[in-house]
């Protein structure tokens, strides 16, 4: 298959995200393997959930599920000194991330993902699921790829692959549970498939 092949296959944005991916997480130290699984892990969860549900657009929402969390990979890279009080605020106080980051920082990784986005012409189909995935419900079009990139997050903290230690499980808001159309049964299948898919995941 030649390259213009896999463009027809996977769509520009997609290949262009692939490429934005290894660019951005081979730069990162082996300190920070948990995050790069904890992404892996959401990538997959996404496939799961477009899967079970036949939601289209699955290698965009995948592609944006692996990118969620690329504000915290500039931090990380940027002002590693400053984010590591970031991660010991959040343990100490027992907050989520994104708020310890906005309590240290005035702003939170989506904010960051959200300039990011913009600053290399990405389209909304992968920006605003990686600026809304904390908030699905404040969410701009397409808000479908918010909501699956949320539901993702969390089962994947769920399973122990969070990208923090004490990774926040965050409660389903009703958008989430109505747009997907989905049950408790859904999500303990989830589970059980996604510690499966994460079973094949090893992070050198």
């Amino acid at each position: 298959m030649c390259s213009s092949d896999l463009l027809v296959l996977l769509g520009y944005d997609v290949v262009k995200g692939l490429i934005l991916s290894a660019t951005v997480f081979e730069e990162m130290s082996n300190d920070w393997r948990e995050l790069w699984k904890h992404s892996l892990g959401v990538s997959k969860a996404c496939g799961l959930i477009c899967e079970k549900l036949r939601i289209p657009d699955a290698e965009e929402i995948s592609m944006a599920g692996l990118l969620h969390d690329i504000g915290k990979v500039v931090l990380i890279l940027e002002e590693p000194e400053i984010y590591e009080k970031v991660q010991m605020g959040a343990a100490k106080h027992d907050l989520p991330i994104e708020l310890a980051e906005r309590k240290l920082l005035g702003f939170d990784h989506t904010e960051v993902a959200s300039w990011l986005c913009d600053r290399w012409h990405l389209p909304q189909r992968l920006g605003v699921p990686m600026a809304y995935h904390h908030h699905p419900e404040n969410s701009k079009n397409p808000q479908m790829h918010s909501v699956v990139v949320f539901l993702a997050d969390n089962v994947t903290k769920a399973v122990g692959a969070g990208a923090e230690v004490n990774s926040k499980v965050m409660p389903i808001p009703t958008i989430v549970t109505d747009m997907l159309n989905i049950n408790r049964d859904f999500l303990e299948q989830l589970v059980i498939d996604l510690e499966r898919e994460l079973q094949t995941i090893t992070v050198d």
